[in-house]
């Protein structure tokens, strides 16, 4: 549901509401503001529909949460979206690790759309870390070395560390192994 759709519904129930509950009330004031909504409503998705720009400011717009297997926070951050939500709905997707995947898109509706990589690599789990069992079960830990908040690779050349051993895409300082199916 998007932006538009949400605040014509809530005005609807609240305007038809109070005569429903009151019925001292007249019908006719619940049915003008009713057609006033609908009739605001069908103008702003025609204007929506010829103008891009207009329709991005009062629908929403498409943002990509993950990109290359990787975090992007600021974002995530933009958007309101938390790290449990996204690997939360991730997991509901059968991923557990962000190696699998390729991007994460949020929707305007607020739905997300999952593109998965082809070829899998070494990501973040996803996974809750304190059920160890069933993580040994599904996954194994490589040598290689990610960020432990955002998934991405820590760099070869430790000198591109910025000399605090911060992450240069989020600048966090916690490293883990990555992690690939069994």
């Amino acid at each position: 549901m998007s932006r538009l759709e949400l605040v014509a519904m809530v005005s609807l129930a609240s305007a038809i509401g109070v005569p429903m509950l009151a019925q001292d009330r007249g019908i006719l004031p619940a049915f003008i503001i009713a057609f006033v909504i609908v009739g605001i409503t069908r103008l702003i998705s025609a204007k929506s529909f010829k103008d891009q720009h207009f329709e991005q400011l009062t629908q929403g717009d498409i943002d990509l949460l993950v990109e290359d297997s990787v975090l992007n926070k600021d974002i995530m951050k933009r958007v309101r979206v938390s790290r449990e939500r996204l690997f939360a709905q991730l997991r509901s997707e059968k991923v557990n690790h962000l190696g699998e995947i390729k991007r994460v898109y949020m929707e305007a509706n607020g739905g997300f759309t999952i593109i998965q990589n082809e070829e899998q690599k070494p990501g973040l789990m996803v996974l809750p870390d304190w059920d160890n069992d069933f993580v040994r079960s599904r996954l194994t830990k490589t040598d290689i070395t990610i960020c432990n908040n955002c998934g991405s690779e820590k760099p070869q050349n430790l000198a591109l560390l910025d000399g605090a051993g911060k992450c240069v895409h989020c600048g966090e300082k916690e490293w883990t192994k990555a992690v690939l199916e069994k």
